[in-house]
This record gives C-alpha cells, structure tokens and sequence, in this order.
C-alpha cells in the first residue's frame, strides 16, 4: 500500500493484491427489458415517510405498482392480505433501520413464509452504510441485493433490472414475458357512498374507465346488493350514517362465508391518516383510497387490488409552472410590477417548505397550516396552479392534524416550488416580449 502526494495538486493512494486466478470466467447474465417492469407489485417498506413517498413516485414512474408500508407491522399486516387472497409481491424494498422490527427480522419472516403462487419474491434490502453487519447480514440472508442510501433512480431501477435477470436466468422469478399481467378488464362494481355528489363522481370515473357501476346511498344497502348478487369489486365510504363502511364489510365477509367467495373491498376514506389501512385490514378490506379521488388513482387502487394492469392512457399535459400571461394581466400589463413580484417572491417562498417541516416536528400544525396558507395565496396571485394546489393539500392536511400525512405531502410543495423558481427566469422574459 502506498500513496503519493504532492503540494497542491492532490494525493493518489495505491495497493496490490495478490489472488488465486477464478476457475472459470463468471458468466454475465443481461439485465431484464425495462417493459418487463409495467404491471410489477412492489412492497416498499420504510418508515420515513418522505422516502416512502420518493420510492413509490419512482416505481410508479415505470408503470410498477408501488404498495407503501410504513413498519414492519404494517407490511406484515398487508402480506397476510394478500396471502389470504391468493397474491403475492413481485419485488419488496425493505429498509434496514426501523424501529421495533428491523429490517433484516422483517426479512427473515417473509422468506420462512411460502408464497401462496409458489413464487420467489425478489428482497432488495435498503442500507444507511456498505460496511460492517449490514451488508453482511444482508448477504447472509441471502437477499437479492442490497443498496446504500442515498439512493438515485438510476441506481434503483439498474439493480432492479439486474436481479430480475438474473432470476429469470435461474428460474427463480417471473419471465419478462411472464411478468405483465393482462389488461383490466370490464369491471361490475358495487359503490356505497352517502354523498350524492361524491358518489356521482365516483360512478363516472368509474364508468370512464369501462365498468359497470352500482350505486348504494349506505352501509344498510351496501350489504343488501352484496348479498342480491355477486360483484368483481366493492368501493365502500367509510363514514356513512346508520351502519359505517367497517360494519357493512364486516358483515359483507359473513355473508361471503357462507357463500364461498371472496369480493375485494376498497374503502373509501376522508383523510389517509396513520392507523387508517390498518383498521381497513382489521375489518376485511384489502385497501383504501383518501378523498378526493381521481380517475388515475381508482385505476391504480383497482390495478393493485386485483393485480391488474390499467389500460395505458395519453398523459395529460401537466399545467404550467407559472401562468405568466395572467400574472401580466393582473398587473394591467406593467412589466416592471411582474418582475418585482417574481424577484421578491423568490426571496421570501424559498424557505418555507423548510418551516412548514420545522412546525410539523414541532407538532405545531397550525403554524404549519398558516404557512401553507400564505403561500397558496401568493402562488394564487402568481397564477402557479401546481403550487397552490400543493400548498392546499398541506394546509388542510396540518388543519386536521395529520401530521405525518403532511409531512409526506410537503415533498410534492418542495418538488413544484422548485419548479415553480426554476420557471422564473423565463417568467421574467416572456413578460419582457409580451410589452
């Protein structure tokens, strides 16, 4: 071992090994086709929520389908789920460090667990340090892979296609061929929603989406129409009057029982709140989707229930940074009052994604809510839709203090504040060409 160093200029160190020629040169086994990731169930487990959120943005970017756990327990709770209805998880990301059950127990209870298909999930286990007991443990457990955090997308979806390969190769996983599932099919879903106008949102995303709805006002005729005929599907509310969506599914699995089948049940709640999935699953439902809903989200909450693939749509055209046009008009055309209000924007609305998480480990959800508050009001004044709508979506999540669930939504007001700096320089000289 040595080093050679020179004054300014930096220091090279070196070392030479001495070792026993391999028998034979590795083979090198190609990494599987990126298609093969569209329709892949992936559990993500990771109990900071602000990763959580980062990974389950990613997979979904490649058409996975990305279900977060936030504990080991939680994830537990889930597997047992699926177990019970006959699934399994394609690939599981496991983080190493949590608390109560680590990553490495979590790990070793998935693998002494058989599969209900008989197939392998692929464990790729997430580490703070590439030293020392974790990558040991982790090798000797004998998980897929496992990587060092930070973690970038590139890195992520390299191993993830590297391991699928080599599973494929070894038999031990799904085939790229093998690995999509079929496209969602027509649908005969039963909804039970007290809201009229929620409930006739529902049914026309729904409908867009080509399946068959049937509309019940609440938990009392929700049973009543499962127990009339069979459904592929069930949305239920959660807060309805006379009996709520927990009592209704309870029921509902009583009639099934004597029947012999089983309906997947997606509730339908105000908040996704820490505690909600884990009440769903006490109640026998198999998943839950927070209010408001959309048609993108009910398609991935259906794709995730019954395993399968929604159709592929156009991507919409996502809404500009900052409506500078606008901005202008409101102005009454003074290009000089524009610039002086992005400027001093930029100076004051950096910083405030950085309160807002300051407040919320504080507890303080009201500081929170004021300061998510204000900024949606300048982004309104600024014409920056994407950053009004995440600015709202944090306020009224501190207003009923969800803290955690705000703390995972503050990512997205980061993410389109950045965007919305980022798009100012420009702001500022289509401003000068409208004049």
């Amino acid at each position: 071992m040595g080093v050679e160093s020179d004054l300014g200029a930096g220091s090279t160190f070196h070392f030479s090994l001495r070792l026993d020629p391999a028998d034979q040169p590795p083979g090198e086994t190609p990494p599987a086709d990126p298609a093969v990731l569209e329709g892949m169930s992936v559990l993500v487990v990771d109990d900071n929520a602000v990763n959580r959120e980062v990974l389950v943005e990613t997979l979904s970017a490649w058409k996975m389908i990305p279900r977060p756990a936030g504990s080991a327990q939680e994830a537990m709770s889930i597997l047992a789920g699926e177990h019970r209805a006959g699934r399994s998880f394609d690939v599981i990301l496991l983080d190493v460090c949590m608390e109560e059950m680590d990553g490495f127990q979590l790990a070793e209870r998935i693998m002494e667990t058989p599969m209900p298909d008989g197939s392998e999930p692929l464990i790729m286990m997430l580490t703070s340090s590439d030293y020392g007991d974790q990558a040991t443990r982790c090798r000797e457990l004998g998980a897929a892979v496992y990587l060092v955090k930070p973690v970038r997308q590139s890195e992520l979806l390299e191993t993830i296609l590297i391991a699928l390969g080599k599973a494929s190769a070894a038999g031990t996983g799904k085939t790229q061929a093998g690995a999509k599932t079929a496209p969602q099919r027509p649908l005969r879903i039963l909804l039970a929603e007290d809201s009229p106008i929620s409930r006739d949102v529902a049914v026309e995303m729904l409908q867009s989406l080509g399946h068959t709805v049937v509309a019940v006002n609440d938990g009392q005729e929700a049973v009543e129409a499962a127990g009339k005929e069979p459904f592929d599907l069930i949305f239920m509310d959660v807060q309805m009057p006379e009996k709520n969506g927990y009592e209704a599914t309870a029921e509902i699995r009583k009639l099934e029982e004597r029947a012999g089948r089983r309906t997947p049940i997606v509730a339908l709640t105000a908040h996704a709140i820490k505690g909600d999935e884990q009440k769903c699953i006490d109640a026998g439902m198999d998943d839950y989707i927070s209010k408001p809903i959309t048609g993108d989200r009910i398609a991935e909450v259906i794709a995730r229930v019954l395993r399968e693939s929604p159709e592929p749509s156009p991507p919409a055209a996502r809404p500009p940074a900052l409506d500078v046009g606008s901005l202008l008009h409101r102005c009454m055309g003074n290009v000089q009052a524009v610039k002086r209000i992005l400027r001093n924007f930029e100076r004051s609305a950096g910083d405030v994604p950085d309160r807002i998480e300051q407040a919320l480990a504080q507890s303080d959800t009201a500081a929170a809510a004021r300061l998510a508050h204000s900024l949606k009001g300048d982004a309104a004044t600024l014409s920056a839709e994407p950053l009004r709508a995440a600015a709202q979506a944090v306020e009224e999540l501190a207003v009923v203090g969800a803290e955690a669930t705000a703390r995972t939504r503050l990512l997205e007001l980061r993410l389109e504040l950045n965007r919305c700096l980022d798009h100012i320089p420009q702001a500022l000289a289509e401003a000068a060409e409208m004049t």
